[in-house]
């Protein structure tokens, strides 16, 4: 069914957002947990969190909880069955603890290069087994490069992966320059590209295919 999801950044005030303008969203992608240099997913402050599950609660939102952090410090993570499961247990610590209804991997990005999408895969699999062994279901979901620039960015995303995520957050925005000036970083043409690439050539199933829309500017130029 269609949704309308949104990311509420963790060092931004989210006590300030209005209760009518949070309750426009169906599901709060709350950002971020992330991973620190022993491959454990860490939340700033547990206490903001906590507070920002209750007040979307209030207004009829689920929250989820999105997951982040340095590059080397995932592709060493997803590198081994033990660490994963580390970092899977962790995370569902939180999870459990604060009653959320699933979690999002933003991690910006497993590459094809260096095996680090080959064990994102892997994470991402073994999540997707985590989040549905009960009888409770949780959602699994991911940000991904609106693939406009095929690569080693997309090729860290194998058609695999499609089986286990629940629907992918596309990142359709920050396609700017620093220095031409009138690019516009999150044109209608962008999402058609990337809608074309991930659906039409990749074959993603189109019900996973959940655009971005950015709610900020970009400057574009120097």
């Amino acid at each position: 069914r269609f949704r309308i999801i949104g990311y509420a950044p963790s060092y931004r005030n989210l006590d300030a957002i209005p209760d009518r303008s949070l309750a426009q969203l169906d599901i709060a992608c709350y950002a971020f947990a992330t991973i620190d240099s022993t491959g454990i997913p860490r939340v700033r402050d547990e206490k903001h969190l906590r507070r920002f599950v209750r007040k979307a609660r209030r207004a009829g939102v689920e929250v989820m909880l999105s997951f982040n952090g340095r590059h080397a410090y995932y592709a060493r993570m997803v590198s081994s069955a033990q660490s994963r499961e580390r970092f899977i247990d962790a995370l569902w610590h939180l999870v459990k603890k604060y009653r959320l209804a699933g979690v999002d991997n933003d991690w910006e990005y497993p590459l094809g290069s260096d095996g680090s999408g080959q064990g994102n895969l892997l994470l991402m699999k073994e999540l997707a087994e985590k989040c549905r062994e009960g009888r409770r279901q949780y959602y699994l979901t991911a940000a991904i490069t609106p693939g406009k620039y095929v690569g080693n960015a997309t090729a860290g995303i194998p058609d695999e992966l499609f089986d286990y995520v629940d629907w992918f957050n596309v990142m359709v925005y920050d396609d700017f320059s620093n220095d031409t000036p009138g690019i516009n970083h999150s044109p209608f043409e962008l999402l058609e590209v990337s809608y074309n690439y991930w659906v039409v050539k990749r074959s993603m199933p189109k019900y996973k295919f959940v655009g971005g829309i950015s709610v900020y500017g970009r400057p574009s130029d120097s």
